[in-house]
């Protein structure tokens, strides 16, 4: 925030504060309380008039307004549905992280919930599948973002790996099978019909059975399509 603002005890209701630079406004209005407003498409100067009750008075008296404010309040409603939506899963644990990170998962949120509305606008055309609800299509998104990465790979004794594929999922993404970690590390079934020692964190919801899931061995994907 620019430093030359007036801090928020010097300044009564209706009085306007601004700061451009860059083609980017900074709008400082006291309304009850005081409003700090950034736009790069209307100018600080441009004001309306908004009526507001007067302390101890009946009668409402007109205010000057930035318009930047009174636009932010038509579009408002959007924002927080926005914002409710995010939160319910959202990737950011406000942890003490650098700020860019904080920047990059609110942009990532921001994307997957544009995404999922989309899903469900395309999805209401197709009433024969059942729709993901709002968790499974962020399981569904992580599940093709991670391929069949994992930053714990071990070698297997007795496996020769000459080619490093990334798994891809061949069948539709549906509700039914999900992976989830469980509490204990158990031996892979489709490891185990190979006659190969691995054990893994990842089950199968459905299945309840303990599948590997690395970069070189997706058992998770090998498993249902073996059941196909």
């Amino acid at each position: 925030m620019p430093t030359n603002f007036p801090s928020d005890k010097k300044i009564k209701r209706g009085d306007i504060a601004s700061f451009s630079a860059d083609g980017i406004a900074c709008v400082k209005w006291k309304d009850n309380q005081a409003v700090l407003l950034l736009s790069n498409f209307i100018s600080p100067i441009q004001t309306v008039l908004v009526q507001r009750r007067s302390a101890g008075r009946k009668e409402r008296m007109d205010v000057p307004c930035p318009l930047v404010v009174k636009e932010y309040n038509k579009a408002m409603g959007g924002v927080d549905l926005m914002d409710q939506k995010k939160v319910t899963y959202e990737v950011d644990r406000r942890s003490k992280i650098k700020y860019y990170l904080r920047i990059f998962f609110y942009l990532l949120d921001i994307g997957v919930n544009n995404a999922y509305i989309c899903y469900m606008k395309l999805q209401a055309k197709n009433a024969n599948t059942p729709a993901l609800t709002s968790l499974e299509f962020r399981q569904a998104v992580a599940r093709s973002l991670i391929g069949s990465f994992s930053s714990h790979q071990r070698g297997v004794t007795g496996i020769v790996q000459t080619q490093i594929r990334v798994a891809t999922f061949t069948q539709p993404i549906t509700p039914e099978h999900q992976m989830a970690k469980g509490d204990s590390r158990k031996r892979c079934a489709y490891c185990t019909k190979s006659k190969v020692e691995n054990r893994t964190f990842n089950y199968c919801t459905v299945c309840e059975v303990h599948l590997y899931f690395i970069v070189a061995r997706n058992c998770f994907q090998e498993f249902h399509n073996a059941k196909t």
